[in-house]
């Protein structure tokens, strides 16, 4: 009994400072560019964020500001992946198992962009493409932070269960179904001509690697 309650407190200890760390990181996106950060914040004025910041202004991808959005939804997601987990397979929810699917997740996801901008670029399908990673960075950024808030309340309250995280899971594959849908159809548009090869990049680049690492995962 006192093993389980130590392993406990060892648990919430290093949850709690993950959440510390992840305000820190948010407050250190004010301090860095004030600016843009009153433009992220604010949620319902999207399009004008999006127009200043990914057109009128030349994106880029590994600026700082972004490298932090990045890593919050990187936090997030390993957060709930750990969750997940821990309720269906009842694995601990460790510190090192979380640093293990933190890291694996973010090499993946780096390696992923790196190919896939790389063929992109030399094949020059979409001369466009830097807007589109701006819009789907942004709105991964703004679901998972509102995520990591949701479980971190139901977390310290000590009220998540499995069917809340299942609920959590197919709402947020519910929602960026929807906002791909919404954000390729401009591109079959613009790009009519490049539909094969952009139904050649969802299969190959958008689902089979997530499938790959979710089966990778669960060997681990």
């Amino acid at each position: 009994m006192e093993f389980w309650l130590e392993r406990s407190l060892d648990t919430q200890g290093w949850v709690q400072i993950l959440f510390l760390l992840y305000l820190g990181i948010i407050l250190v996106l004010k301090l860095i560019d004030p600016v843009q950060f009153n433009s992220f914040v604010r949620i319902f004025k999207f399009k004008e964020y999006k127009r200043r910041y990914s057109i009128n202004i030349n994106f880029k991808v590994f600026k700082l500001f972004y490298i932090l959005i990045f890593f919050l939804i990187s936090v997030s997601l390993s957060f709930l992946i750990i969750l997940y987990e821990n309720k269906s397979f009842d694995k601990a929810i460790s510190l090192n198992r979380y640093l293990k699917i933190l890291i694996f997740l973010k090499t993946f996801i780096v390696l992923r962009f790196l190919i896939i901008n790389s063929i992109i670029k030399n094949l020059k399908l979409f001369p466009m493409i830097k807007p589109y990673y701006f819009k789907i960075l942004i709105f991964y950024g703004y679901i998972f932070i509102l995520t990591m808030g949701v479980l971190s309340v139901f977390y310290l309250q000590n009220n998540l269960s499995l069917v809340t995280i299942n609920l959590l899971i197919g709402c947020l594959a519910l929602i960026f179904t929807s906002y791909h849908i919404f954000v390729f159809k401009e591109f079959i548009k613009f790009y009519s001509k490049n539909f094969l090869y952009l139904f050649y990049y969802l299969c190959a680049f958008k689902i089979a690697p997530w499938l790959w690492f979710l089966k990778i995962l669960q060997r681990d």
